[in-house]
């Protein structure tokens, strides 16, 4: 499970983490301005908004992908037939997610 939640989370925070916390820092506006370039201004309030903000979309941002680390696709699905949903929606769910295999040349076998 560590080996796939881990690097999964660690590089969506990097990158999306760090973009979200950039575009707040960069376009809230804030009194103690650090730095201004044209239109574009940080100052000691957006620093600490967009930390925070990029900090909560994160955290969620964990939640999920663990629970998609732990869950396997093909249980959720089965789950939620259980729960009443049409099994076209789950069998579209079960392609999105890679849990139907893909046909290949020479390879006709269906689950």
């Amino acid at each position: 499970m560590a080996r796939s939640f881990l690097p999964t989370y660690g590089k969506l925070f990097a990158v999306v983490g760090f973009l979200l916390f950039a575009l707040r820092a960069l376009f809230l506006q804030g009194k103690d301005v650090l730095f201004a370039a044209g239109p574009l201004s940080v100052s000691v309030e957006s620093l600490m908004g967009g930390l925070s903000f990029a900090f909560v979309v994160m955290a969620m941002c964990g939640v999920l992908t663990l629970f998609f680390a732990l869950v396997p696709a093909k249980l959720l699905m089965l789950a939620l037939e259980e729960l009443g949903v049409s099994p076209k929606a789950t069998y579209g769910g079960r392609g999105h997610s890679r849990g139907i295999p893909r046909k290949r040349p020479g390879r006709y076998r269906l689950l």
